[in-house]
């Protein structure tokens, strides 16, 4: 079995979060699973309906991995987005799909999914310049230094 960690930062460059990958290769190489560290940078986008068993990686074509770990943090860009996108509908699983990474960016619409759901969330305002106390009720339940 073969996946990919999908890392805002590529394999040559520093990164701040190298502790956490290590270990994840560490413990996919004790149940015998390749990991493969890659960046959104590596990849070229191909979109065609002929070839669903592989993408292009550092200009090579090269088969699909079995799963993808995104690691990407709150700084995902559309590009990375679009990857992660890509290789779901090559049907590659992904432990954090695209359609969730794009619920917890938007803070507002996280708040709207979980209140859905009927989950206890903090009172939320989407406030616009000037700021009108009023809307959230009685009492103002939030400071603004405008």
């Amino acid at each position: 079995m073969e996946g990919w960690i999908l890392y805002r930062y590529s394999p040559t460059e520093s990164n701040p979060g190298l502790y956490e990958i290590n270990r994840f290769i560490e413990a996919a190489n004790k149940r015998n699973i390749r990991l493969r560290v890659v960046s959104p940078k590596q990849f070229d986008l191909v979109v065609t309906r002929d070839d669903r068993k592989s993408i292009v990686l550092d200009g090579k074509s090269v088969p699909l991995p079995d799963f993808i770990i995104p690691r990407m943090g709150a700084k995902s860009t559309y590009f990375a987005f679009a990857v992660i996108r890509q290789l779901e509908r090559m049907g590659v699983h992904s432990f954090n799909s695209s359609q969730s990474i794009g619920i917890v960016k938007d803070k507002m619409f996280t708040q709207q999914v979980l209140a859905a759901s009927d989950l206890p969330v903090p009172k939320t305002m989407l406030a616009k310049q000037p700021v009108n106390y009023r809307t959230c009720g009685k009492a103002a339940w939030f400071s603004c230094r405008c």
